[in-house]
């Protein structure tokens, strides 16, 4: 079969618009079963690397650890792409959390001292404990020692550098009450 006859074959049975469609269609599903792998990779591959790791977690692409081995997550939490935890000093995240984009969260600092460079001392911290059920929205910040009760929502592009008890809603920068949740 030639080109000629090839395109007259397709031309009878609807043409370059099957084969397009098609193509565009296996392309689809070829992309859909890769993300698929590769998001259950990821989490499998983390999920040896946590010192606890609960069942139905999801991490997104694009998400970094530090001190990953001091980093315990409970059932179905969820973290989107971007974040990144730095769990030096330890990190709990509590059932049903999740943690929207670009949610930073950090347990440890630079000691500085004056006439000394930065990072030199070491490194000083204290753990960050997040409760069941918070909602940390996107571009957050969550500094070393900080407590999250269960319940609570911490609104977008905030600054948590204080407790906060459970059931409320706090939000910018720094982080301040804004209401209860009932």
């Amino acid at each position: 079969m030639n080109e000629k006859d090839f395109l007259l074959l397709l031309s009878k049975q609807g043409g370059y618009r099957r084969l397009f469609f098609s193509t565009k269609l296996i392309l689809i599903l070829m992309t859909k079963i890769y993300l698929a792998v590769s998001d259950w990779f990821r989490v499998g591959f983390y999920r040896f690397q946590f010192l606890r790791a609960g069942k139905n977690i999801a991490i997104s692409r694009n998400t970094s650890f530090g001190g990953i081995y001091n980093i315990v997550l409970e059932e179905t939490v969820q973290i989107n792409h971007g974040c990144n935890l730095y769990g030096d000093y330890g990190i709990f995240i509590g059932k049903n959390t999740k943690l929207s984009p670009y949610v930073q969260i950090y347990s440890a600092n630079y000691v500085v001292k004056k006439g000394v460079i930065v990072g030199s001392l070491g490194t000083e911290g204290k753990p960050v404990l997040i409760g069941n059920n918070v909602w940390i929205g996107s571009g957050s910040v969550i500094l070393p020692g900080v407590k999250i009760g269960d319940g609570s929502i911490i609104g977008a592009l905030s600054l948590v550098k204080t407790n906060i008890p459970k059931n409320q809603f706090w939000a910018g920068n720094p982080a301040r009450f804004i209401r209860k949740i009932k």
